[in-house]
């Protein structure tokens, strides 16, 4: 499981590498300047059986997704996005419900695990997991 939070709070709000464009803290006052670091691509090219992304606002969805990931039986990556409350006002808990909707039982035939599975269908998982999706 891979914590996104954004933003580093132990180190007074300095960004992450997955911090969005443009997003500014106290240390990165002109904003970050680089594109966030996507783990799920990385996690897709290197042939993972398993990837998915939730957020830790909805605790069962998250609870869901981290189960079939122990389950897998290959290489499994769970991006959990999640809020710093102390340091990003702009992911707070209130943006995440907002930005994330539940993904129907027919959305999730597209996502596809096991090994064998071709790479352009897991692909797909760059934006949807089992259980949610962040817009």
């Amino acid at each position: 499981m891979l914590p996104a939070p954004m933003v580093y709070g132990l180190t007074k709000g300095q960004a992450s590498p997955t911090s969005a464009r443009g997003f500014h803290t106290p240390i990165q006052v002109d904003g970050v300047l680089l594109e966030p670091f996507n783990p799920l691509a990385v996690a897709i090219a290197l042939d993972a059986s398993f990837v998915a992304r939730t957020c830790t606002v909805d605790p069962p969805a998250l609870k869901t997704v981290l189960k079939r990931a122990i389950e897998d039986p290959g290489y499994a990556l769970v991006d959990a996005l999640h809020p710093c409350v102390s340091f990003n006002k702009v992911n707070t808990f209130e943006w995440f419900r907002e930005a994330s909707s539940s993904i129907s039982t027919a959305d999730r035939s597209r996502c596809v695990t096991g090994k064998g599975s071709s790479r352009s269908n897991r692909a797909q998982l760059t934006t949807s997991s089992a259980c949610r999706e962040i817009a």
